[in-house]
């Protein structure tokens, strides 16, 4: 058997009412008319008035506390994290540009010891401007009082060859690991050292550069006269500073084993003369 379902129109439905009749025992009962229309009113206003009560009472009073405690502390967390992460940020992009300006500088120190002779005059202009950046210094040279070396090695240079020609010696007591080989890329050679040992000024001369490189670690370059640059490199302690002048034979840093092109502690050492490497065996005085 089925039930036939009557049409119902729009008419109907606006003339459809709602009856409440509330049932108290004190009270004679009676019913409320409400039409379907003003129902979804009431409903609809006690709905967002409860909304309203409990946003405020979620706002003002300490209930807040208790029904958002995991969310507050999951969302402090992550709040800490990110400032960990921000600060960690801020110091690798310090990091970085301390790199790149130390780059620039020893970009700036190899054209030091690049041959004049071979620099346009404009060129030769811009070389001695950034000569003259780096020779503004105040501080006086020292005496390297009580060096036997430096005062044996520069009685040799002022009889044999003069003042204008530097003498050069070993920049350490370790013996050679690794000759000059400029066809495989190896423009110096390898003393072998532990980490830790005092590194000499192989001549006397002002450091141009004292920092630190991705490839070659912490490094030292020297411009001594007749235009001959000393480059130390993979070292683990710079004791001078940039615009230092020191002396033949003054410690001027300790061997490491830093920078990316290491595989051990050792000492590498470069010496270039008008802006070609040359073999440090060919010029070292042997002791």
């Amino acid at each position: 058997m089925f039930f036939k379902l009557k049409k119902i129109t729009l008419h109907e439905i606006k003339s459809a009412a709602v009856y409440v009749t509330p049932h108290l025992p004190m009270l004679q009962t009676k019913r409320y008319k409400f039409s379907l229309l003003s129902a979804f009113l009431l409903v609809t206003l006690f709905v967002f008035v409860n909304w309203f009560i409990l946003i405020v009472i979620l706002a003002v009073t300490p209930l807040k506390d208790y029904v958002f405690a995991i969310d507050s502390k999951a969302v402090f967390e992550q709040s800490a994290k990110i400032d960990q992460l921000e600060k960690k940020v801020r110091f690798l992009r310090g990091e970085i540009e301390t790199i790149i300006n130390k780059e620039r500088k020893l970009k700036y120190a190899l054209i030091l010891g690049a041959e004049d002779t071979t620099l346009s005059k404009d060129k030769k202009v811009e070389k001695n401007k950034v000569l003259d950046s780096l020779k503004k210094s105040n501080i006086p040279k020292k005496l390297n009082e009580g060096n036997i070396l430096s005062g044996i090695t520069e009685i040799i240079s002022s009889i044999i060859q003069g003042d204008d020609n530097p003498v050069f010696v070993s920049p350490s007591l370790g013996i050679i690991i690794k000759e000059f080989d400029p066809e495989k890329g190896h423009f110096g050679v390898d003393y072998g050292i532990k980490s830790g040992t005092p590194v000499f000024a192989i001549s006397g001369g002002m450091i141009i550069f004292s920092g630190f490189t991705s490839d070659d670690g912490y490094t030292i370059i020297i411009q001594h006269g007749e235009n001959y640059v000393s480059i130390y490199k993979h070292l683990s302690v710079l004791l001078k500073k940039q615009r230092d002048k020191v002396d033949i034979g003054e410690t001027i840093a300790l061997s490491g084993n830093s920078g990316y092109n290491t595989s051990g502690a050792h000492l590498h050492l470069e010496i270039w003369h008008n802006g070609k490497p040359i073999d440090p065996k060919k010029v070292i005085v042997k002791n």
